[in-house]
């Protein structure tokens, strides 16, 4: 059977000028389309309806991430008249999944905005999603969107009660402000040394790192009237982590070196994880359930330190007599837990206090 050929003017294309297709859909089928700058042509039994807008497909965004689990948000546009058209999405932990990768199928079949649950997710992973349709026997592909499974820690309702305070239980990872504004990231030293606002990146930016560290986010993010903390929690004060080293038996602050740097012994071995699967030297005993990990931090010229050896809490109090803020630093090495002030645009982690 011969192979389908058209030509394409102008007049029915905008500013096409002569386009001559060959081999139009493989070979001649019963029903079928083709496209062009924008525009489509179907083929219902070998004769040509009228141009159209082509189909679109859009990935909106995922929502309700648990630790197996999430919601995707798609809106199929436009079906280009093929009002048997599928929709769906199709995920896994490569860029760019395909039908080829997992698939989840909605049963309606219809334009419009439309939400699918997936299960059986793994947890601390990154994932990629598409949204996708079948159209005329055709797959698209709508944005990838990406999205990490949390710990088991930071699934909402297993925070951590320490006396009258409850923590969450891993490191902040939150990509957006409270008002849904976007966090910069940072993934070179020379713009993480010269930024002058809200910035985050992973360790050694290095994105392997987050799963169990976190993400490292500068003074000026942990500070912003945006609010890096999800509705329902905040960033901790200077106060509040006062109080949970006296809950856990820390006395009086010993200066260390001199007024801006001050330590408790003990505390750290209980704050910190026990063994050392994420630090390198030792951890704790973990007798507080709170789990610290050794996650280092980015320092002001852009480069790093710490991991696996040191951590860094932020919190929002200021320093006296300075803009710096209050922060709280564990180490390996050490039993205690030291407090100290750190500049705006040092990368550092957050544990969050729900309100």
């Amino acid at each position: 059977m011969s192979a389908l050929q058209f030509y394409i003017d102008s007049a029915n294309f905008s500013t096409a000028t002569t386009v001559y297709l060959d081999s139009l859909l493989t070979d001649v089928a019963p029903d079928g389309y083709y496209s062009l700058q924008g525009y489509y042509r179907r083929q219902v039994d070998g004769a040509l309806t009228d141009v159209a807008s082509c189909p679109i497909i859009d990935t909106v965004s995922v929502t309700a991430v648990g630790e197996t689990t999430a919601t995707f948000n798609g809106n199929f546009i436009n079906n280009g008249g093929d009002v048997n058209a599928v929709r769906g999405f199709v995920y896994g932990t490569s860029p760019n999944p395909t039908i080829a990768n997992s698939v989840i199928t909605d049963t309606v079949r219809a334009q419009g905005a439309y939400s699918l649950n997936v299960t059986g997710l793994t947890s601390e992973v990154t994932y990629y999603v598409r949204a996708y349709a079948t159209v005329f026997g055709e797959t698209l592909y709508g944005d990838q969107l990406s999205f990490i499974t949390p710990c088991s820690n930071c699934v909402p309702g297993t925070e951590i009660t320490i006396g009258t305070q409850i923590w969450t239980g891993c490191n902040l990872k939150v990509g957006t402000f409270r008002n849904g504004v976007s966090i910069p990231q940072v993934t070179d030293a020379n713009t993480w040394a010269t930024t002058n606002g809200p910035a985050w990146c992973h360790y050694d930016f290095n994105p392997a790192n987050e799963a169990a560290y976190g993400r490292l986010y500068n003074v000026y993010a942990i500070i912003s009237t945006a609010n890096i903390a999800p509705t329902g929690y905040h960033v901790p004060t200077d106060a509040e982590w006062t109080t949970l080293t006296a809950t856990l038996g820390g006395g009086t602050w010993l200066e260390l070196f001199g007024p801006d740097s001050w330590y408790q012994p003990l505390i750290g071995t209980k704050l910190k994880e026990a063994g050392n699967c994420h630090w390198f030297i030792s951890g704790g005993d973990n007798s507080s359930g709170f789990r610290a990990v050794g996650a280092g931090q980015a320092a002001t010229a852009g480069y790093f330190a710490g991991l696996q050896d040191s951590t860094v809490f932020g919190t929002t109090s200021i320093a006296p007599g300075s803009s710096n803020r209050w922060s709280y630093h564990l180490s390996g090495l050490y039993d205690t837990i030291e407090r100290k002030w750190v500049s705006l645009n040092q990368g550092i982690s957050v544990r969050l206090i729900k309100d």
